[in-house]
Formats: C-alpha cells, sequence, structure tokens
C-alpha cells in the first residue's frame, strides 16, 4: 500500500492521476488495501507528518518536511520543481548532452514566501549541474511588504545561473539554458489553457504518478545534502 502526502491538493492533477486512488484527511482513516496500484492521498498538514513515524506503509513526503524529518523513519520524499513533467523532459535532456556548460536562468513566482521551496529547488538543480561552487544572494528587505531573490550561483560543472524568486498572485516558472550552439527554454506561462473552462492540465501540477516516478528514498547524504545547501545560502543573504 502507497500512501502520498501532498503539499496541497489543489496541485494534483487529477485527471492524469492513473493509480487508483481515496483521498482523506488523516491517516486514521485508512484501510487495508492490498492493491499494489493504489494510494491513499491527503494534505501534508503537520499532524500528517509527525503521523509518519506511526506507519510501516510506502510513504510519500512533500521536501518541505524533511528540515525537520527523522531520518530513522523509511520513507521517500518528492521536490516540487523534479515532480513537473516538463521538468522531467528537462532533465532527460541535460543528460543527453555531450557538455554542460553555459548559462542557466530560472525564474519561479510564488504566492508567498517560501524558503523551504527555495532550498528544494536548488538541491534539485545542483543535482543536475554539480554542487554549489559559490553563491552570492540580494534580497529584498522584509519591510518593504515584498518579496525578491536573486541568486548568482557557480555550479560545479561549468554552469553559472542566475536564480530569481518574487511573490505575487500566481505560481509560474520560467527556465533557460543557453549553452553552445543551443539554448533550452521553458515558461509555463505559454501552456496556460486559452479557456478557462479548459480541460488541458496547467503546467505547474503533477499527478500521484508523477510524484511516486520522481521521489528520492530519504537517506543521511540527502539530509546532508540539504543542510549544507541550507547553511550555505543562509550565510550569503543580504538586502
Amino acid at each position: 500500500m502507497t500512501i502520498v502526502l501532498v503539499e496541497s491538493l489543489d496541485k494534483l492533477d487529477k485527471r492524469k492521476t492513473v493509480m487508483n486512488k481515496e483521498t482523506i484527511s488523516s491517516f486514521d482513516e485508512i484501510k487495508e488495501n492490498k492493491d499494489e496500484n493504489f494510494a491513499f492521498v491527503m494534505e501534508a498538514t503537520e499532524d500528517n507528518v509527525r503521523s509518519v513515524t506511526k506507519h510501516t506503509d510506502r510513504v510519500f513526503l512533500p521536501s518541505k518536511s524533511l528540515m525537520t524529518f527523522n531520518s530513522a523513519v523509511d520513507c521517500y520524499v518528492y521536490f516540487d520543481l523534479e515532480s513537473y513533467p516538463f521538468f522531467q523532459k528537462f532533465k532527460k535532456l541535460m543528460g543527453q548532452l555531450q557538455q554542460l556548460k553555459g548559462v542557466l536562468r530560472f525564474r519561479r513566482t510564488m504566492l508567498e514566501e517560501n524558503q523551504a521551496l527555495v532550498l528544494s529547488d536548488l538541491y534539485v538543480l545542483s543535482s543536475i549541474f554539480g554542487g554549489l561552487e559559490s553563491v552570492h544572494i540580494k534580497q529584498s528587505k522584509r519591510q518593504s511588504g515584498s518579496f525578491h531573490m536573486i541568486m548568482l550561483v557557480n555550479f560545479g560543472k561549468g554552469i553559472m545561473s542566475h536564480i530569481e524568486y518574487t511573490v505575487a498572485n500566481e505560481e509560474r516558472i520560467e527556465l533557460e539554458l543557453s549553452g553552445i550552439k543551443s539554448i533550452v527554454e521553458f515558461n509555463s506561462d505559454h501552456m496556460k489553457p486559452i479557456q478557462p473552462e479548459s480541460k488541458t492540465s496547467l503546467p505547474l501540477s503533477y499527478s500521484v504518478d508523477d510524484i511516486i516516478a520522481s521521489a528520492r528514498k530519504v537517506d543521511d547524504n540527502m539530509l546532508k545534502s540539504l543542510h549544507a545547501i541550507r547553511e550555505l545560502i543562509e550565510g550569503r543573504v543580504s538586502v
């Protein structure tokens, strides 16, 4: 049996979910089910995350839960960015390139300030482009009433990057890699359905199947890497 905790059920693409599933509000509602292609899905509230320690089934957590999570618990983690189908295509393309050299531009618009999401994105990007060799960060003052962060990051495989975060009233991701004789780019705005009633799936959503396919087993190396990135970021912020 599989249990999936989703950061926000609103982001779950039910039309693209192939697995049989049942949405519940807590672990108390779980019923025995021996179907290997079945998942219980629930919101990743603090209570639900804490309840993970009481269960031995396969559990999938959002990455935001990891910074305070007990590494002794046997579970999987999925990263928001890595769960999107468009990013999986981008990741596959990066693996096919003979040389990963160039300039990466990554922009994300968020509904609210989310440091855990920033950390998760950096972890995913570093898994593709190499460790963070140097980081320079400029961030808006909290008293300004808005959130804007710009990072200049040098990854270990010859990739320089400009990474930008802004809080606005909608979510958006722009991604571009400019290399020698090649440009790879994505803009989630270009994939929005023309009509609001359209049944076309929005790009910034994922299915239960996407979560399970992209999830990683939690281990000490992952936790150490996340903590190292957090310490590096916290030590480089200027306003």
